[in-house]
């Protein structure tokens, strides 16, 4: 009896708890996306905080105010860059818009030459809308493009009024959720060590005595997996931006910010690449473009299929098809946060897998 009941005790006490977590993610969920990115920064930066505070010296205080102005440095000053680059390009934008929309583009010999070649880009541009059956070499804007940007263009004050409001709500939904972000990045940097005891004494008394283990296989993936995307897809954006600037590509610091970016997808990158080459083409010619493609290609192939997949794969021990399938899948289903994510709980789950396989731990599996 009395064992029936300190059974229907823990029972009460487990769902009550789950009413609790599942009241306070509610409450929380609009902020739930920001903490989880301010989260994943925190794991992926604890070692150098360990490392400030141990080697250095430094009082974990000073240490997470170090760490937090870099974070901002890196964020704050390319994004101004990049909207002063944006607003500088403003007019030559719109004097580029009047031209295309009233006269249209006719794209170099250099690339209709190719019959082969061509022959594959024409389609592509008239399912797009760029160019007409009649005319497949004249580039003009899209009716439903032209119609979005032409209140910009032409000034109508209301259409713009409408515009800068609706762009004014999402800045304003864009900077809250930034400013969340770094405020859980900040205070989950300098909890860390509390919080990491915690996590192991929670996991351990929930899953077992290889708990802590699991829970610290997954901070390693995570880790891992920003160092194989962010950091590469930095470092390959900025090596494509050398052949930008030496083959005169127009506004190389902005491609170079859509190819890092875009670096963050996995196989989106060149189709960044592919619109500076397109850019390069019109502007220059087709020797500078093909050099571009040629070196931006190499990089990113370099990048996507060697360095990447051993980077997240040693760290999270999955193989290449196993990353790939974690990072795709993460980012399909959860969005951009997917990416690393999916690796980590797919490094759970191999954790797991090595514990039940292991005949060292089980003696029940025979070889």
């Amino acid at each position: 009896m009395e064992t029936q009941s300190a059974m229907n005790s823990s029972v009460r006490y487990g769902l009550f708890c789950l009413a609790i977590a599942a009241a306070i993610g509610y409450v929380a969920r609009d902020f739930l996306l920001a903490l989880s990115w301010g989260a994943l920064l925190a794991i992926s930066l604890y070692p150098l905080h360990q490392m400030l505070r141990s080697k250095i010296g430094l009082p974990a205080w000073l240490s997470v105010t170090a760490i937090s102005t870099g974070m901002m440095a890196l964020v704050i000053l390319p994004l101004t860059f990049l909207a002063i680059q944006i607003i500088a390009e403003i007019p030559a934008g719109r004097l580029l818009f009047w031209t295309i929309q009233d006269h249209g583009i006719t794209l170099p010999a250099s690339l209709t030459g190719h019959t082969s070649l061509w022959s594959h880009v024409s389609p592509v541009l008239q399912k797009w809308g760029l160019a007409s059956p009649e005319q497949p070499a004249h580039l003009s804007v899209p009716d439903h493009i032209a119609a979005r940007i032409a209140p910009v263009i032409q000034d109508r004050h209301t259409d713009l009024i409408h515009m800068a409001l609706s762009a004014g709500k999402h800045t304003t939904h864009l900077i809250e959720q930034a400013l969340f972000t770094f405020i859980g990045f900040v205070s989950f940097l300098a909890a860390g060590s509390r919080l990491t005891q915690q996590i192991k004494a929670v996991s351990e008394a929930l899953i077992g005595a290889n708990g802590p283990e699991h829970v610290m296989q997954m901070g390693r993936a995570i880790r891992g997996t920003v160092t194989g995307i962010v950091l590469i897809g930095i470092i390959q954006g900025l090596l494509i931006s050398i052949a930008l600037v030496i083959w005169h590509c127009p506004h190389p610091a902005l491609f170079t910010a859509a190819i890092i970016a875009a670096g963050l997808i996995p196989f989106c990158a060149p189709v960044a690449v592919a619109a500076a080459v397109l850019t390069t083409l019109v502007a220059v010619g087709s020797a500078p473009a093909i050099a571009i493609l040629a070196w931006g290609m190499a990089v990113i192939s370099i990048s996507d299929h060697v360095i990447k997949p051993r980077l997240v794969g040693h760290s999270t021990s999955l193989g290449f098809l196993s990353s790939m399938v974690a990072i795709l899948g993460g980012m399909k289903t959860m969005g951009l946060i997917g990416i690393f994510i999916g690796p980590a709980l797919f490094a759970l789950g191999a954790s797991i897998w090595n514990e039940f396989t292991d005949t060292s731990r089980n003696g029940n599996i025979v070889e």
